[in-house]
This record gives structure tokens, C-alpha cells and sequence, in this order.
């Protein structure tokens, strides 16, 4: 663990303590929470669309599910980015900003990428799109691990 800021009447001290002495902001954990809040979006969206191409009779079904998922996180990321622009950030949690805002670069890759099948049939497009799920899945995994280890 690193050294941190311990807190003791409104006085900054240094001194070596692990990080979990010191609470986060009220503005970095509504932050904190907006961001978890946002990658769960994310993560159900996800889920739903794998769910339906796994368990699909057709493919109308993947294709409806695979547009709703991508409108739905869509949403839910300019909500969350929205409310960062009108309430600000500090620089402790802009490595946190950015995570999320390419997770939902590459989940929209992603879907993206999956729905090309039905331009061409070209199966390729199932496993590019799921590659890059997976890498937005594991990069808004390590986030959230970053924000618990930062409480």
C-alpha cells in the first residue's frame, strides 16, 4: 500500500498510512458511484444481448437485441456523462473518467461490430464483436476494482 493523506481537523499530515484511512470526497463518491452505476448499465446491456444470441431461435431476436443494447448503453453513458460535465471531476478520479468513457467506446464498438454480420454474413464480425466486448467487459471490471480499492 502507499502512503496517503491522513485527515485531522481540516489540517493535511503526512504520514505513511495504507489508503484506506483517509474517505473519499463527497463529490469523488457520488462520482464513484455514478461511474458503478453507469458500468452496471453496461454490464446488463452486455449480459442481455450474450444471453440472446446464446439462447436465440432466430435472428431477428439477436439483431433486436443487439440494437436495444446498444441504444440502452448508449443512454445510460451520455446520462453519466452529462452529469460528470455539470458536476465536474477532480484530477484524483480522471483515470476512472477515462476508463469509462472507452468502455463505452468499445461496447459501442462492439455492437457495432456484431451487427455488421448482417450487412455481409460474415461470421468474422461475431468473433471481432465479441473480442472487443470482452476487452470493454475485463477494462470496466479492473475499474470498479480500482474504485473498491480506492474506498
Amino acid at each position: 500500500m502507499k502512503p496517503a493523506m491522513a485527515c485531522f481537523s481540516g489540517l493535511p499530515v503526512a504520514v505513511a498510512l495504507f489508503t484506506l484511512g483517509c474517505a473519499a470526497s463527497s463529490d469523488e463518491t457520488r462520482f464513484n458511484s455514478d461511474t458503478v452505476s453507469y458500468f452496471k448499465t453496461l454490464s446488463d446491456q452486455g449480459m442481455g444481448a450474450a444471453q440472446t444470441m446464446a439462447g436465440a431461435s432466430n435472428l431477428d431476436s439477436v439483431k433486436g437485441a443487439l440494437l436495444a443494447a446498444k441504444s440502452v448503453e448508449g443512454v445510460g453513458y451520455e446520462k453519466y456523462f452529462r452529469s460528470r460535465a455539470e458536476e465536474g471531476i477532480s484530477d484524483s478520479v480522471h483515470d476512472i473518467a477515462d476508463n469509462a468513457d472507452e468502455a463505452h467506446r468499445l461496447f459501442q464498438e462492439a455492437m457495432s461490430e456484431f451487427l455488421m454480420y448482417w450487412d455481409d454474413k460474415n461470421t468474422a464480425h461475431i468473433t471481432d464483436g465479441s473480442g472487443t466486448l470482452n476487452r470493454c467487459i475485463a477494462l470496466a471490471n479492473a475499474t470498479v476494482l480500482k474504485i473498491n480499492a480506492r474506498r
